[in-house]
């Protein structure tokens, strides 16, 4: 390029830096960083719009080390098409194709990230319909595009497996920030180039706020979604483990602990209504246990995380969050109950104190938390290892194919 003050413009899909789910606004604020940090190897300068964020608009993310200019926008619904034309169409989407289509005509390159985990129908057809239609759509403009670390599959139904093929196959590069993601995608297509690694997320910073050592400091984050039994309140994740039970024993248990403090974490923080929601469960059970510390409701995922980095022992089944405890050297025990965490956790970190919600009983859970809680010094040096032997190389090596890729069409 001879014009040096030329950016390319990164369109980041499905990454919502305001999003109360901080998981997914984690992923807004790690890839913003990734890409600096490419721009730091390569020289390149970019220009970000984070597409599908709730709120429209150009903002500055307060990434904790720098504030980073970024246009917003987000995804157009059924319900912001005029009514005139709803009515003449059976797809109300059909009728923001050309909006949608003169944003996509401002992207150098389509980044998309699919919310961490939405590539697949565990969470229903609809999900995985408004995650792949960016991606078709992409595609339709002839905009070269890339499936940056997310979760791939699983594809149980026909059309989400015969989608999610047309359009990893489209792809100039795919991410799997797990080893069962890399696999799934692997068995749809042989002979693709996948790039096995981690989630993005390991890049945000964080600050370890500064505590006495009186006391143990222990968090537990209750996902309010798995309290309620998923979306459909029936069990839909089909949990071996009665969550709510599980949940009251490991409170009554660390309660009973002498020199705990104990901490309940939300990690998804919005209207206390929604199901998949928080710190409305937290409220309820603070009534129930006085004594316990209620983490403030966070603003960022930078928030988080800090808060995260300075207890000595935490356990949740929200993975972001339990990514923000082992990234930031915390003993941890997720609590699984999809396969994004055995696949991240087991598989490629290599880290065994974990529990499967799908297939272990409830008492085998309390066992489990137990045994690592007891044993945490040795999971924080276990950590210190996979820091330093995995996650800091796959972070490296996240950096150099990203760097090497846009280097080469440099756009």
């Amino acid at each position: 390029m001879t014009d040096k003050n030329h950016k390319i413009h990164i369109g980041i899909l499905w990454a919502d830096p305001y999003c109360g789910n901080l998981g997914v606004a984690a992923l807004g604020y790690s890839t913003i960083i990734l890409f600096e940090k490419v721009s730091q190897k390569t020289g390149l300068k970019f220009a970000y719009t984070l597409w599908g964020a709730s709120r429209c608009g150009h903002d500055t993310i307060d990434t904790g080390v720098s504030s980073i200019p970024v246009r917003v926008l987000r995804p157009f619904r059924g319900g912001d098409i005029p009514a005139f034309l709803r009515s003449c169409l059976s797809n109300p989407l059909r009728a923001a194709m050309p909006i949608l289509a003169l944003d996509f005509l401002r992207y150098d390159l389509v980044a998309d990230i699919g919310a961490g985990d939405s590539y697949s129908d565990i969470y229903g057809i609809t999900t995985f319909r408004n995650t792949d239609f960016s991606k078709a759509w992409a595609r339709k403009l002839h905009k070269k595009y890339i499936l940056l670390p997310q979760t791939l599959g699983p594809f149980q139904s026909q059309e989400a497996q015969n989608k999610a093929t047309r359009s990893m196959a489209c792809a100039d590069m795919v991410f799997a920030r797990d080893h069962m993601s890399y696999e799934c995608a692997r068995q749809l297509l042989p002979d693709k180039k996948i790039d096995q690694t981690i989630d993005v997320a390991f890049f945000l910073p964080y600050t370890r706020p500064k505590h006495s050592e009186s006391r143990i400091r222990v968090g537990v984050n209750i996902s309010g979604l798995l309290w309620h039994g998923g979306y459909t309140r029936d069990n839909q994740f089909g949990l071996k483990t009665d969550y709510q039970q599980a949940t009251l024993s490991i409170l009554e248990y660390f309660t009973r602990q002498q020199n705990v403090e104990l901490h309940l974490i939300a990690h998804v923080i919005g209207n206390p209504r929604a199901i998949d929601e928080d710190s409305h469960v937290i409220e309820e059970l603070r009534s129930k246990y006085p004594q316990i510390i209620v983490a403030p409701r966070f603003k960022t995922p930078v928030e988080a995380k800090s808060y995260i980095s300075g207890l000595d022992f935490f356990t949740g089944a929200r993975m972001h969050a339990c990514i923000a405890a082992i990234s930031s050297g915390v003993p941890v025990y997720p609590q699984a109950y999809s396969r994004k965490f055995n696949g991240l956790f087991r598989e490629t970190l290599g880290y065994d104190a974990l529990g499967d919600l799908k297939n272990s009983h409830t008492e085998d859970i309390l066992t489990g938390i137990r045994n690592a809680f007891e044993q945490r010094e040795v999971l924080k040096q276990k950590i210190v290892e996979i820091i330093r032997q995995t996650i800091e190389p796959e972070k490296e090596k996240m950096i150099d194919k990203l760097s090497e890729y846009i280097q080469k069409y440099a756009f």
